[in-house]
């Protein structure tokens, strides 16, 4: 509704210069023809943008290069989105305007209640600024996953892929370390490994590791005090904790100039020769590796996510798109 709304203004300035220029063309006939002529060509041009105007607040036009995918992968342009997008996501939209995910009652007739107990919608009404900011992180899922769906096609490098993903989701979401960032490594496995794996840098093959290879990591929420003797795992150790806290990483993150996090690091902080370092936590119970989750040899497997919430009068598929 807004962006037809700003459709419209945009119209009505655009048809009152038209206006103007009739009025003024009209005077400039009696000075000469070739003012006049120079009005008529300025018309011409206010013709064109209000044109162009109407176009930009379609759905999108571009389909995914895979089959499989519905939608438009520039859909996001209705939303006054460029393309590709560039514009975070939250100047697109007004505090308490993100869009709402798919809503969806809850199971049993014993369930009907939910929708008309005013208890309910009092308690849901309690919440809804907790509600918007998820929406706004769903939105940004949303216009990256967009952003990949036009970039996947066969002959790209997987390490490629990921760091254009990861570096779009970071513009979009405005990374400020903790409070906005990504939350997860980007999983783009193939063939019969079904999820958590990711290339790590200087990978630059798409092959399916036998040896269990690992890519995510994680400190511990629990995590023993441990008396580490090796200086380079103690320094990985307060980079990780300064960086990531519990979140899940990548090696190919503490690789990059900032260390995972240009906000956290905005001197940089990359990290070199960890590996020893890395492996001395992972042994002491301090970081949990995360290996590739892998299906029968030559078999091929998909996974397919939504992240949903249950409110009180309804379940809200939040990443629920005109994709799948």
């Amino acid at each position: 509704m807004d962006v037809e709304k700003k459709v419209i203004v945009q119209d009505e300035e655009i048809e009152d210069d038209e206006e103007e220029d009739e009025v003024v063309e009209g005077s400039a006939a009696a000075v000469g023809g070739d003012a006049a002529a120079k009005k008529k060509n300025k018309k011409k041009n206010k013709k064109k943008k209000k044109k162009a105007a109407a176009t930009a607040a379609g759905p999108g036009t571009k389909l995914p290069p895979f089959r499989g995918v519905t939608g438009f992968t520039d859909s996001y342009i209705q939303y006054g989105q460029t393309e590709p997008p560039t514009i975070p996501v939250a100047k697109l939209f007004a505090v308490g305007s993100f869009p709402k995910g798919e809503e969806q009652n809850h199971p049993g007739d014993f369930n009907t209640y939910r929708i008309t107990s005013e208890e309910l919608r009092a308690a849901e009404r309690e919440n809804e600024a907790f509600y918007d900011r998820v929406r706004y992180a769903s939105e940004v899922h949303r216009q990256v996953r967009k952003f990949a769906q036009g970039l996947i096609k066969p002959g790209i490098r997987l390490i490629d892929l990921c760091e254009a993903l990861e570096n779009k989701n970071r513009e979009l979401v405005e990374e400020a370390g903790f409070a906005r960032g990504i939350g997860f490594p980007t999983g783009c496995s193939l063939n019969h490994v079904a999820a958590h794996y990711t290339p790590n840098a200087g990978d630059h093959t798409v092959y399916v590791v036998e040896d269990m290879e690992c890519s995510h990591y994680a400190k511990a929420f629990d995590a023993p005090h441990v008396p580490l003797r090796l200086p380079r795992a103690k320094k990985l150790l307060s980079h990780i904790q300064r960086t990531f806290g519990t979140l899940p990483f990548c090696r190919r993150w503490l690789e990059r100039e900032d260390g995972g996090s240009s906000f956290i690091n905005p001197k940089g902080a990359k990290q070199e020769k960890y590996i020893m370092g890395l492996k001395n936590l992972v042994d002491n119970g301090i970081v949990t590796a995360y290996p590739p989750l892998c299906d029968i040899k030559g078999s091929y497997t998909s996974q397919y996510e939504h992240t949903l919430i249950l409110r009180p009068t309804c379940k809200e598929v939040l990443s629920r798109g005109d994709d799948y």
